[in-house]
Order: structure tokens, then sequence, then C-alpha cells
């Protein structure tokens, strides 16, 4: 009985050693994983308003935070190195390091030519208020970028003219939108994004 219960007392101590040893290396390997901030961009080489916002919040994020990875959700064919270096030749903005890339394998399901005046509907219509009205659907070249709304029966009328609207007059407001998108000051997107992210960083990385 002796030998039978040191046996038993023997066992119990190295499954307590082997779990707690099974603990730790996960605890350490959980302390030790990095964070990063990803960024949805399925369309990484269009090269519009929409490319060159992806790639100022990128530098943005990396200004602030040196040692966070920035990672790309693409469905384009491209590495790090390559979006580093057209971020750089077609828009002027030079990362401090290429990001990682993970690839979309159902891009298919959000491209815009699937459900192109419901896209159309999301890109072009904003409420009736601050920037948009003050600053941003605002006619360029005397040509319409966008509508604005308040309720819910101006919301419903202006989703009713996108529908009805001939596609020449829905692709000319894109096109007049992303004309004066390009008004608005680089540096001024930086530190209005810094300022908006800044509370989300910071806060998941304080101690709980």
């Amino acid at each position: 009985m002796a030998i039978w219960a040191l046996s038993v007392t023997l066992v119990s101590t190295l499954l307590a050693l082997t779990l707690a040893s099974l603990s730790a290396a996960v605890i350490s390997r959980r302390q030790r994983r990095r964070r990063a901030a990803g960024f949805f961009h399925p369309y990484t080489n269009d090269g519009g308003g929409g490319e060159r916002v992806l790639w100022c919040a990128v530098r943005a994020v990396q200004e602030d935070n040196p040692d966070l990875d920035c990672a790309v959700y693409t469905g384009d064919d491209a590495s790090p190195q390559s979006l580093a270096a057209r971020a750089l030749d077609r828009f002027g903005v030079k990362l401090l390091r290429p990001p990682q890339v993970i690839h979309l394998s159902r891009r298919k399901w959000i491209d815009e030519r699937t459900y192109p005046h419901f896209t159309m509907i999301g890109q072009s219509l904003a409420h009736n208020s601050a920037g948009p009205k003050m600053d941003i659907v605002l006619e360029e070249d005397g040509r319409r970028t966008g509508f604005l709304a308040s309720d819910k029966e101006e919301y419903a009328d202006a989703i009713l003219e996108i529908l009805k609207m001939p596609e020449s007059e829905r692709l000319a407001i894109v096109a007049a939108a992303r004309k004066r998108a390009q008004r608005f000051s680089e540096q001024k997107f930086y530190e209005d994004f810094k300022a908006a992210i800044r509370p989300i960083i910071c806060g998941s990385s304080a101690p709980s």
C-alpha cells in the first residue's frame, strides 16, 4: 500500500508539474504575441482617393506607434514590398516599413459590380450636418458630388433618386466627388486620424 500511495503521489506530482509547465508556456507565448493594426482594403491598386487614404492611415499609425505592426487585407496579388513601393511612387507616401499582407480569397462578395446600385447609395449619401454639409458634399465644377439627408423621408427620397438615375449620371457624381476629395489637406488628415485612433490603440495596450 505504501508503494502504491508513493506511486500515485509521484504521478500526481509529475502531472501537476507538466500542466504548470504547459500553462507557463501558453502564458509566455501570449505575452510575446505582437499587437497589430489591420486595414481592410480589398482593392490596393485602384489608384483612387481611397487608396491614398489607406497609405496615409498606415503611415499615421506607424508614426504614432513605431512598434505596432500594420497588416493590410487585400484581394490583390501584392507583396509587402510592392505595396510600400506603390504608396511611395504613386502617392508620395513613404511608409516607415512595408505592411504585412493578408490575402482575401472571397473579394467578389464585396465587388461593386455585384451590387452596383447599393454601392452607389453608400458612397454618395451622407447626413446633412457637420463635415458633409460644410465642405464635403458640395458641388465641384458645377457638378453634384452626392446627396444629403436629415430624416428617414429624405433618405428614402435620395435612395429612390439614385436607383432611378442613369448609369452615366451616377458615374459623373463619382468623378466629381473624387475630384473634390483632392482638396483636403493631407497634414490635416494625419492629425485628425491620429487623434481618433490614439484612444483605441493606447487603451488596448493598457494593463487590465
